[in-house]
């Protein structure tokens, strides 16, 4: 994929350019709504007339950026800034990864592939800026360039069944690699099962001015979905995003990045790498992530979650979004939510209903099974 970066922005503005996906919103009749997790596109009542399960979906996702680090020293550069080995990482492959403070605590999560001499990570809008700016600063004689593609828009695509991106002129990628047609790309991701239907999930990474076709294309063969009911796969996946409230709260363990394959703890030395380890090897982790679901509004993430009868918190969500309409036997109002919390309480509590958001004596807390064992 040989898209250029764009132009220079101010390192103060909230998130990157959101232009090609306004064009989208406006072409389809949608909206494009800022929400903790980043924009989003929601389409309205008359656009969603098919189960996203039927045969799958797809979603433009403006709440994803892509940096891209190129140079001969990119790989070397990038493998001391995060917690996974990139070194390892053989072209037109991906993989999960955190970056970490000094002290351990993630500031971001990211989907990392290598495309020949240079790395793109798929990060959250909201902190794409900060992130860029803060791996910048430790560049020092490295030879890498790091750049925000602000050109790139990127899709989901969700399928239960057929090859949708071969309609594309594509080769569709298995999970956690990578395929290139021109100035396109594509990524495959774990799937998700759903009501007893496995969706595979790939993200398809083109250029902003070619986003509205290619909409218009995937619309022949799968239903146009809002951003969150991406999300929705997201968060029953149990693969954490750091945004917004959760950033700097949590070292990678507490919310599951090694179960998920985005940490290794034989490769050298990267910010935080000692918090990490001593996390790893002295004692059994007290605290994890779970997933489960809640009525009512949309969870911050940050949100504090509370015991039955404790008035200080006892964990927080990392990420939640609410289960699609027409979708399931959970109505409309229904989240999903990934939250961490100590695994004692979490035994003692989440059977019983003991656990709450917003309050000792607010919404429950309703256990799902993650899709990987702890």
């Amino acid at each position: 994929m040989t898209l250029p970066p764009g132009p220079a922005r101010d390192p103060a503005a909230p998130h990157p350019s959101v232009d090609h996906y306004v064009d989208l919103a406006q072409s389809i009749g949608a909206q494009l709504t800022p929400r903790c997790a980043g924009p989003e596109i929601q389409l309205n009542q008359i656009q969603l007339t098919r189960p996203v399960t039927d045969a799958g979906f797809y979603s433009a996702l403006p709440d994803f950026s892509v940096l891209c680090v190129s140079g001969p020293d990119a790989v070397a550069f990038l493998h001391s800034q995060v917690t996974n080995d990139l070194a390892v990482l053989a072209d037109q492959s991906a993989q999960l990864n955190g970056y970490c403070t000094p002290k351990g605590r993630l500031l971001a999560t990211a989907i990392t592939w290598r495309l020949a001499d240079s790395i793109r990570l798929l990060v959250p809008s909201p902190e794409a800026m900060s992130l860029a700016s803060r791996l910048r600063k430790y560049v020092m004689r490295a030879k890498v360039s790091i750049a925000l593609e602000e050109q790139v828009a990127v899709i989901g695509i969700a399928q239960s069944g057929g090859d949708v991106l071969a309609e594309l002129g594509m080769h569709s990628p298995s999970p956690m690699r990578a395929s290139v047609s021109g100035d396109r790309a594509a990524v495959g991701l774990e799937p998700v099962l759903v009501e007893g239907r496995k969706l595979a999930r790939q993200l398809l990474l083109l250029r902003g001015t070619e986003l509205s076709e290619v909409w218009k294309t995937l619309g022949q063969f799968l239903s146009p979905a809002s951003t969150s009911d991406w999300r929705w796969l997201e968060v029953l996946s149990g693969q954490p995003r750091i945004v917004g409230g959760a950033v700097e709260q949590f070292v990678p363990q507490m919310i599951n990045l090694e179960r998920v394959d985005g940490v290794n703890f034989k490769k050298g030395c990267y910010p935080g790498q000692e918090v990490v380890a001593r996390s790893q090897y002295l004692g059994k982790l007290k605290r994890r992530m779970f997933l489960a679901t809640t009525p009512g509004a949309e969870c911050l993430p940050g949100s504090d979650v509370f015991a039955t009868g404790q008035t200080e918190p006892v964990g927080q969500v990392v990420l939640g979004a609410p289960v699609p309409q027409h979708n399931g036997p959970l109505p409309n109002t229904t989240q999903v939510v990934l939250f961490e919390a100590s695994r004692e309480i979490v035994d003692e509590n989440l059977d019983q209903a003991g656990l709450h958001l917003e309050g000792p004596g607010g919404r429950v807390l309703s256990g799902l099974a993650l899709p990987y064992a702890l």
